[in-house]
Parts: structure tokens; C-alpha cells; sequence
């Protein structure tokens, strides 16, 4: 049997089983277009292209995981989420999003595919964040340090991003090697940026056909993935953008006379417009117990000292704790913030709120960092409260914004 009569029996043999019915349902969308240039499989949301030789070195229950492999691409839109980030990265990154999904639906994946167990269940993006990049090149184009392995990111348990994984698989087998070896062997699966030509499929008509997918498969979907296509057909939402608008919408204003609104003044009406001389404390607090990693960490610093820098608030007090307030340290307007976390162990959310009710000043608002398992104040906090969460969870009030979107 030829490669392409054997993609299309694994796209036929999906069909026909229930507990794979979400999978061949969503092949049908793609293309199938033997590729001898690809160096194993790939699509763009458009085509699944591959290359005869790699179908043919596969058993059957390969080319059926590498089929599946793509179609979860195509329904979690990588194709369309690089966003100008590295190539080679970012499909790494996407192949540890998804495999783990595939692993627990039973598929038998070719040798060499990526997957860390620790990293199941979370979004390319921040997956692509925690991965090792490339080392960087000298004139003459050759990396500077060898083999890339240093770049001092870690993870929250001090190891470096890009480690082997914990299966047991070595990401030198494949392309996606987080260390970035030019010269390693490719991956099972290349995602592909999306085709931008009139016609051609779209990140909401793939989200689309993924939830019908999901539809016509209810009762013989796994709860793995189950929850995979609920979090892939979610929209997203950028949290960088949430935050700013959360302090904005937070920060008192002042009526004044001396500012007349102006819209009104066409009218013969002079009324006091809205304005604020400066903007009252912030308080920004940290869940130090060990659950937010050094990543997620150094983005929220940087994103909230940008914000600060504009919205200038006359003060930002920063809250370190765990189950007890382990710091508060205060900075005056203008002064560059110190997030460095303080402590260690339990999560306790009440002590924070505790500490904002003794300051001289009541803030504008609270921007909590935090994984959002622990225990919460019994009663609602009169201040406006952000919850920058890294875990699924949903505070019992103010608002949730996931950081990994």
C-alpha cells in the first residue's frame, strides 16, 4: 500500500471508531498532499503534507498518531498563534502542548516525538516560554557556545527549561530538541504557519468546526480530552491587555472645576470633568509558596513595572506571602519595583487583605500573582481585586485572568 492510501485509511479507520469519531471528523477538513521536500509530516491548518518515505518507515498506528498529531495542530489553532515568534521553537512548543493529549487518547506516536508529562494540559505559548532557545550565532553563523544548553532560565524547581522530559524520551531524538540542535533528526509532525490567501481555512472556522467536532463525538471522548478541546475552542484572552485595563478602570478620579467637560460646554452647560492629579496606592501581591515559577514571575514584573511607569500611582506597596505576609515593602512614585518573592511553603490568601486594611492609604486596587489554591477571606474585600492567575482556577470574586493565554 502506497503513503497516501495509507494516511487516508487512518483517516478512514478513525472515522469509523467512535472513541477517534472528534479526530477523523476534523481530518476530512485537511488536505492530504505527499510532500518528498517535507523532512516527515506537516499542515498549515490547510493540507496534512507528508513526505511517502517517513509513512512509509511508520507501522499503521503511527501514521494513525501522526494524522491525530495534526489534526490537533489544526484545532488548537497553532498555525495561526506564532505571532513572529522562532520557527523551530514554536513548534516545539506546540508538539508538548498536544502530545500528552494524544498519549492519554491511546494513539501510538512515531519515535522521537516530544512530551513532558509536567507540561500537559498547558498552552503552546507557555510551553514556548520555558523552552531553551536557540544559542545565538557569530558572524560566520555557527552558535557561540556549542551546544546552546546555558541560557540561566529554569523552571520553579531551579532546573533548566528544555530538560529531558520525564517519559523518557530524549528531545535529541527530534527536531523539537529544546537545547535548539541544528543537526538533531526532525519531529513527527511540523505545524506550519497558515496560509493567508482568500478561501483558505481561518482560526474561527477551525474553532468552529472543533466544537461540531466535539458535538458528534459527546459520550466517546475521554476526559483528557475533553478538556484539551474545551480549553483550545475557549477564547483567548491577552492578560497584558486585561491588566491595563483593570488599573486604568480602578483609578479614582476627581471632579474639578478648573477643567470644564467639554462636551457639555457647546451647550451653554459648564460642568467639572473627571481628573486626577495622581492615582492612589497600588498593591501589588505575590504567592510565594513555591507554585509560581521564575518565568511567569519575570513577566508579570516586567509588565506590571511598564504599566506602573504610566499610570504613575503615587505609591506601589508589594506584598510577599505564603500562609502570613512575609514582606510589604512601599515605593514612591517614580521608584523602579522590587517583586523579588519573599518565602515559602502553604498558600494563604487572607493575610494580604488583612494588610491592606491596616495601610494609612486605602489602594485603588489589588493585583494578586498566584496559582489561586488556597484559602480566600470569607468576606469580599471592598477593593477592587485582579487575580493573575497561573492554573485554571476561578477566584470567588474580583476578576481571573490566566497568565499562559
Amino acid at each position: 500500500m502506497d503513503a497516501l492510501k495509507r494516511v487516508s485509511a487512518a483517516r478512514t479507520a478513525m472515522l469509523l471508531e467512535d472513541a477517534l469519531s472528534f479526530f477523523g471528523t476534523l481530518s476530512l477538513r485537511l488536505k492530504l498532499k505527499p510532500d518528498d521536500s517535507a523532512a516527515t509530516a506537516w499542515t498549515d491548518g490547510a493540507s496534512i503534507g507528508f513526505n511517502p518515505q517517513f509513512i512509509d518507515g511508520l507501522t499503521q498506528p503511527e501514521v494513525l498518531g501522526t494524522v491525530a498529531h495534526e489534526v490537533l495542530h489544526c484545532s488548537n489553532a497553532h498555525p495561526w498563534r506564532r505571532d513572529g515568534r522562532d520557527p523551530r521553537r514554536w513548534n516545539e512548543a506546540c508538539d508538548y502542548a498536544i502530545n500528552g493529549v494524544l498519549l492519554a487518547a491511546g494513539f501510538t506516536l512515531p519515535e522521537g516525538c516530544l512530551h513532558n508529562p509536567e507540561w500537559d494540559g498547558k498552552a503552546a505559548e507557555w510551553v514556548y516560554d520555558r523552552l531553551t532557545p536557540p544559542p545565538p550565532e557569530d558572524s560566520e553563523g555557527e552558535p557561540e557556545d556549542g551546544d546552546g544548553s546555558e541560557d540561566g532560565s529554569e523552571d520553579s524547581d531551579g532546573s533548566e527549561s528544555g530538560s529531558e522530559p520525564e517519559d523518557g524520551t530524549e528531545d535529541g531524538d527530534g527536531s523539537g530538541d529544546a537545547d535548539g540542535d541544528a543537526d538533531a533528526d526532525p519531529v513527527p509532525g511540523e505545524v506550519r504557519d497558515a496560509p493567508e490567501d482568500e478561501g483558505e481555512p481561518t482560526e474561527a472556522e477551525w474553532k468552529q468546526a472543533t466544537r461540531e467536532a466535539a458535538t458528534i463525538a459527546a459520550g466517546s471522548m475521554e476526559g483528557d480530552l475533553e478538556r484539551h478541546v474545551e480549553r483550545a475552542t475557549e477564547t483567548r484572552v491577552d492578560w497584558r491587555s486585561v491588566l491595563r485595563r483593570f488599573i486604568s478602570e480602578t483609578a479614582t478620579a476627581d471632579y474639578t472645576w478648573t477643567r470644564p467637560n467639554s462636551r457639555y460646554v457647546a451647550a451653554g452647560m459648564f460642568l467639572p470633568s473627571l481628573h486626577s492629579e495622581a492615582m492612589p496606592p497600588i498593591v501589588i501581591a505575590i504567592d510565594t509558596s513555591g507554585s509560581i515559577d521564575k518565568v511567569a514571575l519575570a513577566q508579570f514584573a516586567a509588565e506590571l513595572d511598564a504599566v506602573v511607569s504610566e499610570a504613575q500611582p503615587n505609591r506601589v506597596h508589594v506584598i510577599s506571602c505564603d500562609t502570613a505576609v512575609r514582606s510589604c515593602d512601599t515605593f514612591e512614585q517614580g521608584e523602579p519595583l522590587d517583586m523579588t518573592p519573599k518565602g515559602g511553603g502553604g498558600t494563604d490568601f487572607r493575610p494580604v487583605f488583612d494588610a491592606v486594611e491596616d495601610l494609612d492609604e486605602p489602594p485603588c486596587c489589588v493585583i494578586y500573582l498566584t496559582d489561586l489554591y488556597g484559602p480566600f477571606p470569607e468576606v469580599e474585600p471592598e477593593v477592587p481585586v485582579l487575580w493573575a492567575c497561573t492554573s485554571r482556577e476561578v477566584a470567588p470574586f474580583g476578576e481571573t485572568v490566566r497568565l499562559e493565554s
